[in-house]
């Protein structure tokens, strides 16, 4: 996995604790299953500009923390 990607996945994680939101609860939220959460945040799937908008949403994230996050 490219260094960028695990460190965009460190800050959504650490994002996800803030909110107090687990993996379990976002896939509730984002109406995917737990394969689809587990699999973008192991890196084994590239997170899509669709996921990323739709993370941003979910999390109602500012476009400060969104370009913190994700460039």
């Amino acid at each position: 996995m490219p260094k960028e990607t695990k460190e965009i996945l460190n800050k959504l994680e650490g994002y996800l604790k803030f909110k107090d939101i687990s993996k379990k609860k976002l896939a509730e939220l984002w109406k995917k299953n737990d394969a689809y959460i587990y699999r973008r945040f192991s890196g084994d799937v590239e997170l899509t500009l669709t996921d990323i908008r739709d993370l941003c949403r979910i999390l109602k994230l500012t476009r400060e923390e969104a370009v913190d996050i994700f460039f």
